[in-house]
């Protein structure tokens, strides 16, 4: 199987989950999966402070705040990434991609044929999440806006009330309610609406047709589509981050370490690297992650300069 990714320089320091500044601290890349269209091989070198896994690409955030995209790039995805201003925090869409700048407001490009990037609202924002053909905000009130394709009223049935964040499925999306439950809109394929779970939830994300959260013990809890295992295969233990791919989920437990579930065609779950990570991000059938402590059996890329062959398949 191919080997996992890391991309970016890094020093020796001691394990942690709350990772040191970076300044004294790289935050290196890691990739692993489908790779067709450099979504994990062409990550760019740097120290990286958030990164998010789209279709088949990536767009990721440095630690000065500038961004960076890499893999397909048929709508502009890549090439048109803002190379201006700062950002605190940044989302992969499928054909479209977001960041929300320091002031808050919301920077959007690439595929715009529903208004994905033309009708991105004006106002300031705390998170976001690039879907489909949609995507979903919170504003700095708590209150969501959702723009885009309305095809299955992943737009026009917005829940009123206030979040703390939100996720897009394929044509769904998913939030967490300032108390800890959760709202789901959208298509009901598979079940992502209406087999959302009772409870109180600390996050939340959505894959294409299935929900994945981490509930106020720590512990994980998956819903909607299973064919991959994505729902059955849910790992026990406790979490501090969660995120959901096309068919296959991954989390880092709360020792760092990371474990992956469901569909496995490209690699994506068996080829889970081991090590300590602060970040996870699960695209179509390929996720990232960012680590400052290189694992056991990868190749860092960058510092060392070391050239590998990937094999791609599909």
């Amino acid at each position: 199987m191919p080997t996992p990714f890391r991309v970016g320089l890094f020093v020796t320091a001691p394990l942690a989950v709350a990772f040191a500044s970076p300044s004294t601290q790289a935050q290196v890349l890691v990739g692993w999966g489908y790779d067709n269209e450099g979504e994990v091989s062409s990550a760019p070198a740097g120290n990286y402070s958030a990164v998010s896994g789209s279709w088949y690409g990536d767009v990721a955030l440095r630690t000065d705040g500038t961004l960076a995209s890499w893999g397909l790039n048929s709508y502009g995805q890549v090439s048109g990434t803002p190379t201006t201003g700062t950002y605190i925090t940044v989302s992969g869409g499928y054909g479209h991609n977001l960041a929300i700048r320091t002031d808050g407001t919301i920077a959007a490009w690439g595929w715009d044929l529903y208004g994905q990037v033309s009708n991105t609202p004006s106002g300031t924002f705390s998170t976001i999440s690039a879907a489909n053909i949609h995507s979903v905000a919170v504003r700095t009130d708590g209150t969501l806006a959702s723009w885009g394709g309305d095809n299955f009223n992943q737009v026009s049935g917005t829940p009123a009330g206030t979040f703390t964040s939100a996720a897009g499925g394929d044509y769904y999306s998913v939030a967490l309610r300032t108390d800890g439950t959760l709202a789901a809109w959208g298509s009901d394929s598979h079940g992502p609406v209406s087999g959302i779970p009772a409870g109180t939830f600390l996050a939340v994300s959505a894959g294409s047709y299935h929900g994945v959260a981490i509930r106020s013990d720590g512990t994980l809890a998956s819903w909607g589509y299973d064919a991959f295992g994505q729902v059955s295969n849910t790992p026990a233990g406790t979490f501090l981050a969660v995120s959901g791919g096309g068919h296959h989920s991954v989390a880092i437990r709360t020792d760092g370490t990371l474990v992956s579930w469901g569909r496995d065609g490209d690699g994506q779950v068996s080829n889970t690297p081991a090590g300590t990570y602060s970040t996870v991000s699960a695209g179509y059938a390929h996720t990232m992650a960012i680590t400052a402590i290189p694992g056991p059996g990868t190749a860092v890329l960058g510092l060392l300069a070391m050239s590998i062959a990937v094999r791609r398949r599909r």
